[in-house]
C-alpha cells in the first residue's frame, strides 16, 4: 500500500470551496431565522462587498453582478512553497473578457 505524502498547506481547489462555502453561509446569515433558497438569493443580492475574507483581491457587488460575468477578473499569481503558497507579485493580475466577447450585464 502506498500513501500520499502529507500536505502542509490547503489546495487551490481547497481555496474555491472554501470561498464558496463561505459565500452561502453569508446569504443564510443575511436571510435570517428559517431562510429560504429564494430568501438566500435575495439576500446574496443585496451584497455589495465580497471579498472572501480577503482571499479574494477585489471586492465583488452582487447586488449589481449576481448571476453575470464581472466586467474583470483579478487573481493572484501563487508560488508553492514548503510553508504554504507565497504571492509573486502584491498586486493581483487583473483581465477583461477577450475582444469580440461581450460581458453580460445585471437587468
Amino acid at each position: 500500500m502506498t500513501t500520499s505524502p502529507r500536505r502542509a498547506f490547503p489546495t487551490l481547489n481547497e481555496y474555491e470551496a472554501w470561498v464558496g462555502a463561505d459565500l452561502m453561509i453569508q446569504g443564510m446569515q443575511r436571510a435570517g431565522k428559517n431562510a429560504t433558497s429564494a430568501g438566500i438569493i435575495r439576500a446574496l443580492r443585496r451584497l455589495t462587498s465580497y471579498n472572501g475574507g480577503g482571499l479574494l483581491p477585489t471586492s465583488i457587488n452582487y447586488s449589481t453582478v449576481f448571476g453575470h460575468d464581472l466586467p474583470q477578473q483579478c487573481g493572484w499569481y501563487l508560488q508553492a512553497k514548503k510553508s504554504g503558497f507565497a504571492l509573486v507579485s502584491k498586486k493581483p493580475f487583473c483581465g477583461t473578457d477577450l475582444p469580440g466577447t461581450s460581458t453580460a450585464t445585471a437587468s
